[in-house]
């Protein structure tokens, strides 16, 4: 069937949707930007299935682009906050963890352990004063974009 054979799946969940409006797939062979009729989310596999117009060939490099927004969770998995004392004083801290199969809680990917992603991580701080992640920081900017002026955004290096 037509839905079966033009389809690609990502993994992600209520948490990081993406949105259908900014989500996009260009064929980089033939720099052609192929359709997607619509993006299904099935809540309990944790996958969204987008529909194209058209199958995917084998021999062609594809790249998907997703714009989405993400929620800070709190069980542990994926993006979450935490807090630690020091002498006395809360500190919080967002912590990631990933494994084996919890980036979908972060952001819609292949989130399957045979597929090593790359991804760049970008942070707007606020009250943080510091981020830290695996990868060492590559800018720290004040965004025109950010509504605040104490915001910062840190990239990280992919």
């Amino acid at each position: 069937s037509r839905f079966l054979q033009w389809r690609t799946i990502l993994s992600a969940t209520a948490m990081a949707m993406p949105l259908m409006t900014t989500t996009s797939l260009t064929d980089l062979t033939t720099d052609e930007e192929l359709v997607i009729e619509d993006i299904e989310e099935d809540i309990i596999l944790q996958q969204c299935h987008l529909l194209l117009n058209q199958s995917l060939r084998v021999d062609h490099e594809y790249r998907l682009s997703v714009e989405f927004m993400g929620l800070i969770g709190k069980a542990g998995v994926g993006l979450y906050r935490d807090s630690y004392e020091e002498e006395g004083v809360k500190h919080e801290i967002l912590m990631t963890h990933f494994q084996p199969n919890h980036a979908r809680m972060m952001f819609p990917c292949f989130d399957e352990p045979h597929y090593k992603a790359q991804f760049l991580l970008r942070v707007a701080r606020q009250h943080f004063p510091t981020v830290i992640s695996n990868m060492p920081p590559v800018s720290a900017l004040s965004h025109p974009d950010l509504q605040d002026d104490n915001q910062t955004w840190v990239e990280f290096e992919e």
